[in-house]
C-alpha cells in the first residue's frame, strides 16, 4: 500500500504544472490555429433519390403497414 502511495505523490509532482501556464507543450498547443472542420458534400442527395422508389413499393406487403413492431427484431405479428 505505501508503493502506491509513492507511486501517487509521484505522479503528483510530475504532472502538477499540466496544463498550466507553465506547460510549454499545451501552450503551444492553445496557440496554434484551429483545425478546419471535416467537408461533408451532400449526404442527403442519395437518400432523397431513394425515397419515392421505396414509396412505390408500398404495395407489395399492404398488410405489414399497419404492424407496429415491422423491423422490431423477434417480434411475432399481432394477426
Amino acid at each position: 500500500v505505501t508503493s502506491a502511495m509513492s507511486c501517487a505523490t509521484d505522479y503528483d509532482a510530475q504532472f502538477a504544472s499540466r496544463f498550466s501556464a507553465e506547460d510549454a507543450e499545451f501552450q503551444r498547443y492553445r496557440e496554434r490555429a484551429p483545425d478546419a472542420p471535416p467537408v461533408v458534400e451532400d449526404w442527403r442527395a442519395r437518400r432523397d433519390r431513394r425515397a419515392p422508389e421505396h414509396r412505390q413499393h408500398e404495395h407489395r406487403f399492404p398488410e405489414r403497414r399497419h404492424d407496429r413492431n415491422f423491423g422490431a427484431y423477434h417480434q411475432r405479428s399481432r394477426f
